[in-house]
């Protein structure tokens, strides 16, 4: 299956319909599978009292339900929603959207992880700034749902490193240690492509990366919608955008992990081999050969037999299978078996 791509949308509208509507353009047409936004009641979320200042922010930046509503109608099937609090997940329980996302901050709430499980949706969970235990206390807590025998097939752990921006040691071989019948994913916070590309390699379902216009808190660390990318001179196709060189540095790892395809050929035995690799092989790979003149009758011994490209007589690989067989007629010095 390929990767699905999802454009972290997060809080960028910056308050602004229009924009979040924007965003959800220049993302899919830069070539994300699914655009996400955060959705939350502050009231819910951040204790006022305990932390003023967050509140306030979050608060400035808050989508009502009717607007998020407005978002899913925009591009039907292809927005999603982060959820933060009970109020919220019972919005987006009525949005038809493509899964329910539980940020790291989450993952330990786990009211709110049993919740999401109760409704029995295509989830995703990221694990940042949590340990294994935490994480597995998370599934556990959704495996323990009534009836819900096939969850692992719904259930999608993010990779995370909850920095903004994340740099240096990312722990990738974590994914490893996630991928427990589950799949697995990256939400990426660099700003490289490098490390997508890598979780791809690690068999990444899903990558997830923030995306700006430039208005809204991660302005500064998410790839740009809406500037191009270096070396291309504007940003009418959006796909030469910054985040569309981000899409296309995913694919191309994608790509490269492809198997190949392969044909049977004969004179190998039928053996597979790569389609792309089929005329090198032909001028590269050996043959039996004839070290000198051989008559007919001869018995093949390590002084007269040989192995010399190309590959198109016997295969030098049945070589233990010739010795102490007779030639059944004369060969010329470096003459191919066939």
């Amino acid at each position: 299956m390929p990767v699905t791509i999802v454009a972290e949308g997060g809080c960028e509208h910056a308050g602004s319909l229009d924009e979040g509507k924007r965003i959800i353009d220049l993302a899919l047409e830069a070539g994300a599978d699914f655009v996400k936004f955060q959705l939350y009641d502050v009231t819910e979320l951040v204790s006022k009292r305990a932390d003023p200042a967050q509140w306030e922010k979050l608060a400035a930046l808050e989508m009502t339900p009717h607007e998020a509503s407005l978002l899913v109608a925009h591009a039907p099937g292809k927005v999603a929603f982060s959820v933060f609090d009970h109020r919220s997940l019972a919005v987006v329980n009525e949005l038809d959207v493509p899964f329910i996302k539980l940020g790291s901050g989450e993952l330990s709430d786990f009211p709110l992880v049993r919740a999401v499980a109760a409704l029995r949706k295509p989830t995703v969970l990221s694990t940042g700034m949590h340990d294994d235990q935490t994480v597995w206390r998370a599934e556990a807590t959704i495996a323990a749902e009534d009836g819900w025998l096939d969850y692992h097939k719904h259930l999608t752990l993010m990779h995370c490193v909850s920095a903004y921006p994340a740099s240096g040691p990312l722990d990738m071989g974590r994914m490893i240690r996630l991928d427990a019948g589950f799949k697995v994913g990256y939400s990426d916070h660099t700003t490289t492509p490098m490390a997508a590309q890598m979780a791809v390699a690690l068999g990444a379902s899903m990558i997830e990366a923030h995306v700006t216009t430039g208005k809204g808190p991660d302005a500064a660390m998410a790839w740009r919608l809406d500037v191009a990318d270096f070396g291309w001179p504007s940003v009418e196709d959006h796909t030469q955008t910054r985040f569309g060189g981000y899409v296309r540095c995913v694919r191309a790892a994608e790509e490269v992990m492809r198997p190949h395809r392969v044909v049977g050929v004969p004179e190998w035995g039928g053996s597979p081999l790569s389609a792309k690799e089929f005329d090198t092989a032909r001028s590269s790979r050996k043959s039996l050969a004839a070290a000198h003149d051989v008559l007919r009758g001869d018995v093949w011994t390590e002084a007269n037999l040989t192995c010399m490209r190309p590959g198109t007589g016997i295969p030098a690989g049945r070589w233990d299978e010739f010795i102490g067989k007779r030639a059944e007629r004369d060969y010329d010095a470096g003459e191919l078996l066939r």
